[in-house]
Protein backbone atom coordinates (compact mmCIF):
# COMPACT_ATOMS: atom_id res chain seq x y z
CA UNK A 1 0.00 0.00 0.00
CA UNK A 2 3.00 2.49 0.40
CA UNK A 3 3.43 2.08 -3.29
CA UNK A 4 0.35 3.08 -4.01
CA UNK A 5 0.24 7.08 -3.24
CA UNK A 6 3.25 9.11 -4.25
CA UNK A 7 3.70 12.20 -1.68
CA UNK A 8 4.65 15.40 -4.20
CA UNK A 9 8.63 16.14 -2.97
CA UNK A 10 9.01 19.45 -1.54
CA UNK A 11 8.53 22.65 -2.25
CA UNK A 12 6.27 21.13 -5.62
CA UNK A 13 3.78 23.19 -4.48
CA UNK A 14 6.24 26.22 -4.60
CA UNK A 15 6.99 26.41 -8.24
CA UNK A 16 5.40 25.48 -11.39
CA UNK A 17 6.40 23.18 -14.37
CA UNK A 18 6.48 26.30 -17.07
CA UNK A 19 9.04 27.77 -14.52
CA UNK A 20 10.75 24.47 -14.46
CA UNK A 21 10.64 24.27 -18.26
CA UNK A 22 10.98 27.29 -19.25
CA UNK A 23 14.45 27.65 -17.49
CA UNK A 24 15.55 24.36 -19.69
CA UNK A 25 14.48 25.65 -22.97
CA UNK A 26 16.67 25.30 -26.22
CA UNK A 27 16.97 26.35 -29.26
CA UNK A 28 18.17 22.61 -31.29
CA UNK A 29 18.79 22.95 -35.06
CA UNK A 30 19.04 20.05 -36.95
CA UNK A 31 20.98 19.23 -40.00
CA UNK A 32 20.00 15.56 -40.35
CA UNK A 33 17.63 13.39 -38.66
CA UNK A 34 19.13 10.18 -38.95
CA UNK A 35 17.03 6.95 -38.09
CA UNK A 36 17.59 5.67 -34.34
CA UNK A 37 17.18 2.03 -33.58
CA UNK A 38 17.62 1.09 -29.91
CA UNK A 39 18.39 -2.67 -29.13
CA UNK A 40 17.71 -3.79 -25.26
CA UNK A 41 18.97 -7.19 -25.29
CA UNK A 42 17.42 -9.32 -22.52
CA UNK A 43 20.24 -9.71 -19.78
CA UNK A 44 22.96 -8.71 -22.26
CA UNK A 45 26.58 -8.69 -20.67
CA UNK A 46 29.88 -9.73 -20.80
CA UNK A 47 30.49 -12.74 -19.17
CA UNK A 48 34.23 -13.04 -19.80
CA UNK A 49 33.78 -10.57 -16.95
CA UNK A 50 33.48 -13.51 -14.82
CA UNK A 51 37.10 -15.01 -13.24
CA UNK A 52 38.85 -18.07 -12.95
CA UNK A 53 36.60 -19.95 -16.40
CA UNK A 54 37.61 -20.83 -19.51
CA UNK A 55 35.59 -20.03 -22.67
CA UNK A 56 35.85 -21.75 -26.03
CA UNK A 57 35.93 -18.54 -27.40
CA UNK A 58 34.93 -14.99 -27.22
CA UNK A 59 31.26 -15.08 -27.10
CA UNK A 60 30.99 -11.00 -28.29
CA UNK A 61 33.42 -10.78 -30.89
CA UNK A 62 31.66 -8.01 -33.08
CA UNK A 63 30.26 -6.35 -29.99
CA UNK A 64 33.67 -5.55 -28.50
CA UNK A 65 35.11 -4.96 -32.04
CA UNK A 66 32.57 -1.87 -31.99
CA UNK A 67 33.42 -0.85 -28.63
CA UNK A 68 37.25 -0.32 -30.24
CA UNK A 69 35.52 2.25 -32.97
CA UNK A 70 32.45 3.58 -31.77
CA UNK A 71 30.92 5.17 -28.66
CA UNK A 72 30.64 2.88 -25.88
CA UNK A 73 30.73 2.19 -22.05
CA UNK A 74 28.71 1.34 -18.95
CA UNK A 75 25.27 1.96 -18.14
CA UNK A 76 24.23 2.08 -14.13
CA UNK A 77 21.14 -0.19 -14.42
CA UNK A 78 18.11 0.39 -11.67
CA UNK A 79 17.64 -3.50 -11.50
CA UNK A 80 19.47 -7.00 -11.19
CA UNK A 81 18.14 -10.05 -12.74
CA UNK A 82 14.90 -8.83 -13.58
CA UNK A 83 12.63 -6.05 -13.75
CA UNK A 84 13.60 -5.11 -17.44
CA UNK A 85 10.89 -2.61 -17.77
CA UNK A 86 12.40 -0.47 -15.32
CA UNK A 87 15.70 0.12 -16.86
CA UNK A 88 13.35 0.76 -20.31
CA UNK A 89 11.72 2.87 -18.83
CA UNK A 90 14.44 5.17 -17.87
CA UNK A 91 15.82 5.01 -21.31
CA UNK A 92 12.60 6.10 -22.62
CA UNK A 93 11.79 8.84 -20.36
CA UNK A 94 14.62 10.23 -18.61
CA UNK A 95 13.01 9.49 -15.59
CA UNK A 96 14.52 7.65 -12.56
CA UNK A 97 13.57 4.38 -10.75
CA UNK A 98 15.15 5.64 -7.99
CA UNK A 99 12.84 8.47 -7.18
CA UNK A 100 10.40 5.98 -7.04
CA UNK A 101 9.25 3.83 -3.92
CA UNK A 102 11.67 1.01 -3.36
CA UNK A 103 10.11 -2.22 -5.37
CA UNK A 104 8.13 -0.04 -8.09
CA UNK A 105 7.51 -0.99 -11.48
CA UNK A 106 6.90 2.20 -13.08
CA UNK A 107 5.04 0.29 -15.82
CA UNK A 108 2.82 -2.09 -14.15
CA UNK A 109 2.10 0.99 -11.50
CA UNK A 110 2.57 4.65 -12.74
CA UNK A 111 2.22 5.25 -16.46
CA UNK A 112 -1.25 5.83 -16.73
CA UNK A 113 -1.59 8.94 -19.16
CA UNK A 114 0.17 10.20 -21.87
CA UNK A 115 4.31 10.83 -21.05
CA UNK A 116 6.71 12.81 -22.84
CA UNK A 117 9.31 9.98 -24.12
CA UNK A 118 11.63 9.35 -26.81
CA UNK A 119 8.74 8.71 -29.07
CA UNK A 120 6.50 11.44 -28.82
CA UNK A 121 9.66 13.46 -28.71
CA UNK A 122 10.81 12.29 -32.61
CA UNK A 123 7.13 11.51 -33.55
CA UNK A 124 6.95 15.52 -33.07
CA UNK A 125 9.69 15.88 -35.25
CA UNK A 126 8.18 14.39 -38.04
CA UNK A 127 9.62 10.41 -37.18
CA UNK A 128 7.78 7.14 -37.46
CA UNK A 129 7.70 5.50 -34.07
CA UNK A 130 7.32 1.96 -33.79
CA UNK A 131 8.33 -0.47 -30.68
CA UNK A 132 9.33 -4.53 -31.05
CA UNK A 133 9.00 -6.88 -28.51
CA UNK A 134 8.78 -10.79 -29.50
CA UNK A 135 6.74 -11.70 -27.17
CA UNK A 136 3.66 -11.09 -25.19
CA UNK A 137 1.81 -7.20 -26.11
CA UNK A 138 0.58 -7.01 -22.28
CA UNK A 139 3.60 -7.93 -20.76
CA UNK A 140 4.49 -5.13 -18.27
CA UNK A 141 1.50 -3.92 -19.74
CA UNK A 142 3.43 -2.67 -22.78
CA UNK A 143 0.50 -2.25 -24.89
CA UNK A 144 -0.67 0.43 -23.33
CA UNK A 145 2.42 2.18 -21.95
CA UNK A 146 3.24 2.31 -25.59
CA UNK A 147 0.27 4.28 -26.17
CA UNK A 148 1.08 6.81 -23.40
CA UNK A 149 4.37 7.16 -24.94
CA UNK A 150 2.88 7.89 -28.25
CA UNK A 151 5.13 4.82 -30.54
CA UNK A 152 2.93 4.93 -33.67
CA UNK A 153 3.03 1.66 -33.42
CA UNK A 154 3.50 -1.89 -31.44
CA UNK A 155 4.70 -5.00 -33.03
CA UNK A 156 5.05 -7.99 -30.62
CA UNK A 157 5.23 -11.16 -30.99
CA UNK A 158 2.08 -11.58 -33.32
CA UNK A 159 3.61 -9.98 -35.82
CA UNK A 160 6.58 -12.29 -36.68
CA UNK A 161 6.34 -14.45 -39.78
CA UNK A 162 7.16 -18.02 -39.14
CA UNK A 163 10.26 -16.76 -36.66
CA UNK A 164 12.98 -18.82 -35.44
CA UNK A 165 12.83 -20.00 -31.90
CA UNK A 166 15.62 -20.63 -29.62
CA UNK A 167 15.35 -21.69 -26.02
CA UNK A 168 11.30 -21.47 -26.91
CA UNK A 169 11.55 -17.79 -27.32
CA UNK A 170 11.54 -16.04 -30.59
CA UNK A 171 15.14 -15.37 -31.60
CA UNK A 172 17.35 -12.12 -31.32
CA UNK A 173 18.04 -12.61 -35.11
CA UNK A 174 14.40 -12.53 -35.71
CA UNK A 175 14.46 -9.25 -33.95
CA UNK A 176 17.13 -7.75 -36.22
CA UNK A 177 14.85 -9.19 -39.38
CA UNK A 178 11.78 -6.96 -37.91
CA UNK A 179 13.77 -4.18 -37.66
CA UNK A 180 15.49 -4.52 -41.35
CA UNK A 181 11.84 -4.99 -42.51
CA UNK A 182 10.65 -1.80 -40.59
CA UNK A 183 13.19 0.71 -42.28
CA UNK A 184 12.32 -1.51 -45.89
CA UNK A 185 8.68 -0.20 -45.51
CA UNK A 186 9.32 3.28 -44.47
CA UNK A 187 9.23 6.50 -45.52
CA UNK A 188 10.79 8.76 -43.26
CA UNK A 189 13.10 9.22 -40.48
CA UNK A 190 12.12 6.01 -38.19
CA UNK A 191 12.77 5.24 -34.53
CA UNK A 192 12.46 1.96 -33.30
CA UNK A 193 12.82 0.81 -29.77
CA UNK A 194 13.38 -3.19 -29.44
CA UNK A 195 13.28 -5.21 -26.64
CA UNK A 196 14.47 -8.98 -27.48
CA UNK A 197 13.29 -12.32 -25.04
CA UNK A 198 15.89 -14.96 -26.50
CA UNK A 199 18.44 -14.78 -23.82
CA UNK A 200 15.68 -14.94 -20.57
CA UNK A 201 16.16 -17.06 -17.53
CA UNK A 202 16.39 -19.18 -15.52
CA UNK A 203 19.21 -20.62 -17.48
CA UNK A 204 19.06 -23.83 -16.02
CA UNK A 205 15.83 -24.55 -18.01
CA UNK A 206 14.83 -24.17 -21.48
CA UNK A 207 18.46 -25.10 -23.08
CA UNK A 208 20.05 -24.71 -26.87
CA UNK A 209 20.26 -28.16 -28.69
CA UNK A 210 23.93 -27.11 -28.79
CA UNK A 211 26.19 -24.91 -26.82
CA UNK A 212 27.91 -22.48 -29.04
CA UNK A 213 30.42 -21.59 -26.20
CA UNK A 214 31.55 -24.16 -23.70
CA UNK A 215 32.62 -23.01 -20.43
CA UNK A 216 35.61 -24.80 -18.13
CA UNK A 217 36.93 -25.35 -14.85
CA UNK A 218 33.15 -24.98 -12.64
CA UNK A 219 31.04 -27.76 -11.20
CA UNK A 220 29.11 -29.23 -13.77
CA UNK A 221 25.53 -27.71 -12.76
CA UNK A 222 26.87 -23.72 -12.69
CA UNK A 223 28.58 -25.40 -15.80
CA UNK A 224 25.27 -25.96 -17.93
CA UNK A 225 24.24 -22.77 -17.02
CA UNK A 226 26.97 -20.76 -17.86
CA UNK A 227 27.20 -22.31 -21.49
CA UNK A 228 23.50 -21.72 -21.95
CA UNK A 229 23.65 -18.05 -21.32
CA UNK A 230 27.29 -17.37 -22.90
CA UNK A 231 25.25 -18.98 -26.31
CA UNK A 232 22.46 -17.20 -25.92
CA UNK A 233 24.84 -13.77 -25.72
CA UNK A 234 26.64 -15.58 -28.54
CA UNK A 235 23.30 -15.49 -30.58
CA UNK A 236 22.86 -11.83 -29.40
CA UNK A 237 25.98 -10.96 -30.80
CA UNK A 238 25.25 -12.24 -33.97
CA UNK A 239 22.13 -10.38 -34.67
CA UNK A 240 23.89 -6.89 -33.89
CA UNK A 241 26.15 -7.96 -36.89
CA UNK A 242 23.06 -8.60 -39.07
CA UNK A 243 21.85 -5.32 -38.22
CA UNK A 244 25.11 -3.15 -38.48
CA UNK A 245 26.01 -4.64 -41.83
CA UNK A 246 22.61 -3.88 -43.05
CA UNK A 247 23.04 -0.42 -42.45
CA UNK A 248 26.70 0.10 -43.49
CA UNK A 249 25.27 -0.74 -46.95
CA UNK A 250 22.21 2.30 -47.10
CA UNK A 251 22.60 5.65 -47.10
CA UNK A 252 19.99 6.63 -44.51
CA UNK A 253 22.06 8.36 -42.10
CA UNK A 254 21.37 5.65 -39.11
CA UNK A 255 22.44 5.49 -35.52
CA UNK A 256 21.98 2.14 -33.41
CA UNK A 257 22.59 1.57 -29.72
CA UNK A 258 22.87 -1.64 -28.50
CA UNK A 259 22.56 -2.29 -24.91
CA UNK A 260 21.70 -4.72 -21.76
CA UNK A 261 18.23 -4.78 -19.61
CA UNK A 262 20.66 -6.03 -16.14
CA UNK A 263 23.05 -8.96 -15.57
CA UNK A 264 21.70 -12.34 -15.34
CA UNK A 265 20.68 -14.51 -12.68
CA UNK A 266 23.31 -17.54 -12.98
CA UNK A 267 21.80 -19.41 -10.36
CA UNK A 268 20.59 -19.03 -6.90
CA UNK A 269 21.36 -16.56 -4.65
CA UNK A 270 23.93 -14.83 -6.94
CA UNK A 271 25.86 -18.42 -7.43
CA UNK A 272 27.05 -18.31 -11.02
CA UNK A 273 29.12 -14.58 -9.52
CA UNK A 274 30.30 -16.56 -6.07
CA UNK A 275 31.47 -19.37 -7.19
CA UNK A 276 34.04 -17.46 -10.08
CA UNK A 277 34.96 -15.23 -7.54
CA UNK A 278 33.03 -12.25 -9.17
CA UNK A 279 31.61 -11.55 -5.90
CA UNK A 280 33.17 -12.06 -2.28
CA UNK A 281 29.33 -12.07 -0.95
CA UNK A 282 26.08 -12.88 -2.44
CA UNK A 283 24.10 -10.70 0.32
CA UNK A 284 23.65 -7.38 -1.73
CA UNK A 285 23.42 -5.98 2.17
CA UNK A 286 27.27 -6.00 2.67
CA UNK A 287 28.19 -4.93 -0.97
CA UNK A 288 30.63 -2.37 -1.20
CA UNK A 289 30.67 0.71 -3.94
CA UNK A 290 32.38 -1.68 -6.12
CA UNK A 291 30.34 -4.97 -6.36
CA UNK A 292 27.04 -2.50 -6.30
CA UNK A 293 28.66 -1.12 -9.62
CA UNK A 294 29.92 -4.53 -10.92
CA UNK A 295 26.46 -5.93 -10.46
CA UNK A 296 24.47 -3.38 -11.90
CA UNK A 297 26.73 -2.25 -14.69
CA UNK A 298 25.72 -3.41 -18.42
CA UNK A 299 27.97 -2.58 -21.12
CA UNK A 300 26.25 -0.52 -24.57
CA UNK A 301 27.36 0.99 -27.80
CA UNK A 302 26.47 3.56 -29.86
CA UNK A 303 27.25 2.85 -33.91
CA UNK A 304 26.34 5.32 -36.91
CA UNK A 305 27.19 5.03 -40.28
CA UNK A 306 27.90 9.12 -41.41
CA UNK A 307 29.87 10.17 -37.94
CA UNK A 308 33.47 9.74 -37.42
CA UNK A 309 33.20 10.78 -33.55
CA UNK A 310 33.50 8.81 -30.73
CA UNK A 311 33.30 8.58 -27.37
CA UNK A 312 34.81 6.26 -24.94
CA UNK A 313 34.71 4.10 -21.87
CA UNK A 314 31.99 6.70 -20.82
CA UNK A 315 29.80 5.85 -17.74
CA UNK A 316 25.96 6.78 -17.08
CA UNK A 317 22.55 6.02 -15.38
CA UNK A 318 20.59 4.00 -17.74
CA UNK A 319 18.17 7.11 -17.19
CA UNK A 320 20.72 9.03 -19.25
CA UNK A 321 21.30 7.22 -22.29
CA UNK A 322 18.40 8.97 -24.14
CA UNK A 323 19.42 12.35 -23.50
CA UNK A 324 22.80 11.56 -24.42
CA UNK A 325 21.74 9.90 -27.70
CA UNK A 326 19.87 13.27 -28.59
CA UNK A 327 22.68 15.69 -27.62
CA UNK A 328 25.35 13.35 -29.12
CA UNK A 329 22.85 14.00 -32.55
CA UNK A 330 21.60 17.67 -31.88
CA UNK A 331 17.99 16.67 -31.56
CA UNK A 332 15.22 17.76 -29.49
CA UNK A 333 14.69 17.24 -26.13
CA UNK A 334 12.21 16.83 -23.30
CA UNK A 335 12.65 19.53 -20.06
CA UNK A 336 13.97 16.44 -18.44
CA UNK A 337 16.11 15.23 -20.98
CA UNK A 338 17.59 18.65 -21.15
CA UNK A 339 18.30 18.94 -17.47
CA UNK A 340 19.85 15.54 -17.33
CA UNK A 341 22.70 17.11 -20.33
CA UNK A 342 23.11 20.01 -18.20
CA UNK A 343 24.22 18.01 -15.00
CA UNK A 344 26.42 16.03 -17.16
CA UNK A 345 28.04 19.27 -18.31
CA UNK A 346 28.77 19.21 -14.18
CA UNK A 347 30.30 15.44 -14.16
CA UNK A 348 27.23 13.87 -12.54
CA UNK A 349 26.07 11.26 -14.80
CA UNK A 350 24.62 9.00 -12.53
CA UNK A 351 21.91 8.80 -10.13
CA UNK A 352 20.99 6.17 -7.15
CA UNK A 353 18.92 6.24 -4.12
CA UNK A 354 22.05 4.97 -2.93
CA UNK A 355 24.42 7.51 -1.75
CA UNK A 356 28.32 6.27 -2.45
CA UNK A 357 26.95 6.17 -5.98
CA UNK A 358 24.96 8.84 -5.95
CA UNK A 359 26.71 12.06 -8.28
CA UNK A 360 24.13 14.36 -7.87
CA UNK A 361 24.51 17.81 -5.95
CA UNK A 362 21.19 18.11 -2.98
CA UNK A 363 19.89 20.76 -5.45
CA UNK A 364 19.84 19.21 -8.44
CA UNK A 365 18.47 15.92 -7.03
CA UNK A 366 15.15 18.11 -5.58
CA UNK A 367 14.85 19.56 -9.26
CA UNK A 368 15.13 16.57 -11.07
CA UNK A 369 12.51 15.18 -8.14
CA UNK A 370 10.24 17.82 -9.39
CA UNK A 371 10.38 17.54 -12.57
CA UNK A 372 9.38 13.85 -12.57
CA UNK A 373 6.61 14.22 -9.86
CA UNK A 374 5.18 16.82 -12.29
CA UNK A 375 5.26 14.15 -15.41
CA UNK A 376 4.37 11.45 -13.52
CA UNK A 377 1.63 12.60 -11.19
CA UNK A 378 1.31 16.42 -11.38
CA UNK A 379 -0.63 17.36 -14.64
CA UNK A 380 1.09 19.89 -15.48
CA UNK A 381 3.43 18.28 -17.59
CA UNK A 382 3.44 18.76 -21.44
CA UNK A 383 0.75 15.65 -22.13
Amino acid sequence: MQKVTIEPPDGYYDVTFNELSTQLEEEIETEIRPNFIFVMNESFWDPTRLPNLTFSEDPIPFFRSLQKNHTSGELIVPVLGGSTANTEFEVLTGNSIHLLPQGSLAYSQFVNHPHPSLASTLKNHGYETVAIHSYHDWFYRRNEVYTFFDFDRFESYRSFKNPEYRRNFISDLEVSKQIINEHQNSEGPLFIFAVTMQNHGPYNMRHYPEDRIQVTDMPEDITKVLNNYSTGVKDADDSLQLLVNYFRKIDDPTVIVFFGDHLPYLGAAYEGYTITGYLNDANPRFWEKDDYEKMYSVPFVIWDNFSDEKNADLRMSSSFLGAFVLEKYSQPQTPIMRFLNKTATKGAVVFSSRRDVNEFSPEDAKRYHLLQYDQLFGGQGPR
